[in-house]
């Protein structure tokens, strides 16, 4: 907030004047269960987790994502719910 004045702040120095959709696709398709990293948070997870957060000691589980899970959560993306623009 100190670099950009307060209306690109958010932006910062990458907005993109330009629409370039095979650019736009490109980066889509690197979006895919296989390398994502998933948070979830919810106290019904409560009580379930296997690690504690150094500083606000709340609970979090960490793993890997399974190969079934990543069927699950592909399924959801090709849902027309879950389509890409």
């Amino acid at each position: 907030m100190q670099i950009y004045p307060p209306a690109r702040t958010l932006s910062g120095g990458t907005l993109f004047y330009e629409y370039d959709p095979v650019a736009v696709t490109k980066v889509l398709d690197c979006l895919v269960p296989a390398n994502m990293l998933l948070l979830v948070a919810a106290r019904c997870f409560e009580g379930q987790t296997n690690l504690e957060e150094r500083w606000y000691a709340c609970g979090n589980y960490i793993r890997e994502i399974q190969e079934k899970d990543c069927g699950v959560l592909k399924t959801l993306w090709d849902s027309k719910e879950g389509k890409k623009p």
